[in-house]
């Protein structure tokens, strides 16, 4: 019952920590996801994964999961 009564927040909040860590690239786009700065590119019309990029990334903290 309690994590139903963050939904809201939550969806709002990953969106955001999502858009924020997400940047363009010259082959496509990267995000920093658990740490890592993972990089995706398009090959014939769809997404795929390249390797892992060296950008430091900080480890997601979501405050919408914290107890009160």
């Amino acid at each position: 019952l309690w994590l139903d009564t963050r939904e809201a927040h939550l969806k709002v909040e990953l969106l955001e920590i999502f858009q924020e860590r997400t940047k363009e690239i010259l082959l496509g786009y990267s995000v920093c996801i658990s740490g890592k700065e993972q990089m995706y590119g398009v090959q014939g019309g769809r997404f795929i994964r390249l390797a892992d990029g060296n950008s430091p990334c900080p480890k997601t903290k979501v405050k919408s999961l914290e107890r009160i």
